[in-house]
């Protein structure tokens, strides 16, 4: 079937999609709900931009 990413708007997180979700997992799609970084659980988080930038394990920056 098709594979969805789900990403809501504004202060919104994964779970803004928990109605849907189990819906579309039983029609057989792929369902990937995503948080954006900076709301809800990742909000202290840095961007994932500022995460792509290490070059080995030793400098990956902390909650990458």
């Amino acid at each position: 079937m098709t594979e969805f990413v789900l990403v809501a708007g504004a202060w919104l997180g994964a779970w803004a999609w928990d109605e849907v979700v189990p819906d579309l997992r039983a029609a057989g799609h792929g369902i990937h709900p995503l948080t954006l970084s900076g709301l809800a659980e990742k909000q202290r988080r840095p961007p994932s931009s500022a995460c792509s930038t290490a070059t080995s394990p030793a400098t990956t920056r902390p909650g990458c």
